[in-house]
């Protein structure tokens, strides 16, 4: 039988938990309190959350403006950083 993956093996010892999972534990954890209000904090005009997910993803459409285009050197995808001499 080959052997598992670290993936794999990761996935089995830690089960996958959800936003509601994290909101119990954290509102336990800071009595009481509403953890997305208590957790939540704002820098130079940009709100940072204490938990995000998956779902989160979708919120975030200013992500699109990031997309690279390919590089000049095809072996390094969209962009790279390369650690070597040159």
């Amino acid at each position: 039988m080959p052997e598992k993956s670290i993936h794999a093996l990761l996935q089995d010892s830690f089960p996958s938990s959800k936003r509601e999972n994290w909101v119990s534990v954290a509102t336990a954890e800071i009595n009481k309190q509403n953890p997305d209000e208590a957790l939540t904090w704002t820098e130079d005009q940009l709100r940072f959350l204490a938990y995000y997910d998956q779902d989160d993803a979708v919120t975030l459409s200013n992500q699109n403006n990031f997309q690279l285009s390919q590089g000049k050197k095809l072996f390094s995808g969209s962009r790279a950083w390369v650690n070597m001499p040159s």
